[in-house]
């Protein structure tokens, strides 16, 4: 009887091969590439902003320039960069976009209503005009669809499955494959050979 157990899970010539097994990347989402394209946006916004003006004033009456009709001043043009900075190192993965564009999404609500309730300027730092309104409101909405679009839509088996190189070409194992040490030969069960 031993020997037939022996005989049952001894390996065969099907069986493939554990070795070169290894995670199935996760493609890059609509809401990476918008945030890398937002993010470089943000970023040249900052960075020309500061030829436009380099002020940090605070206070009432700001000192400011004018860029593509918005109004810009260091305090601004740091923002930018920083949102901008975010979002481009966020693109690398789906979780780290997702926080990011709520991050962001907060932030232009918070400068939509503090700009709108003040109308010249958000906590005395940053000059604003009606451009900059529909930018952040702009902004909002488009921190929004990302936040939308970086949801994780696949299932919790499918994020943990691996893919091994066998003779017939790439196996998917992991959760939910049917078999989570790799593919199997089918064995007759013992009591089959009784």
């Amino acid at each position: 009887m031993p020997q037939m157990a022996a005989e049952a899970t001894a390996p065969g010539p099907d069986v493939t091969p554990a070795a070169g097994i290894t995670h199935v990347p996760a493609p890059v989402t609509q809401a990476q590439k918008l945030a890398g394209l937002v993010g470089l946006v943000l970023l040249a916004a900052g960075s020309l902003g500061f030829i436009a003006s380099s002020s940090f004033d605070t206070g009432t009456g700001l000192d400011h320039g004018s860029l593509l009709g918005f109004e810009v001043n260091g305090w601004s043009n740091i923002a930018h960069l920083a949102a901008g900075l975010l979002l481009l190192a966020a693109a690398a993965s789906r979780a780290a976009t997702r926080a990011a564009w709520r991050t962001i999404a907060f932030a232009a609500l918070v400068a939509l209503i503090a700009g709108l309730i003040d109308g010249d300027d958000i906590f005395g730092l940053v000059p604003v005009n009606t451009a900059d309104h529909i930018a952040d409101a702009a902004l909002l909405v488009i921190a929004l669809a990302g936040t939308r679009m970086a949801k994780e839509d696949r299932g919790i088996l499918e994020r943990d499955r691996l893919v091994g190189s066998g003779d017939h070409g790439p196996d998917i194992v992991g959760p939910g494959s049917g078999s989570v040490g790799g593919p199997r030969r089918n064995v007759a069960r013992i009591d089959a050979r009784l």
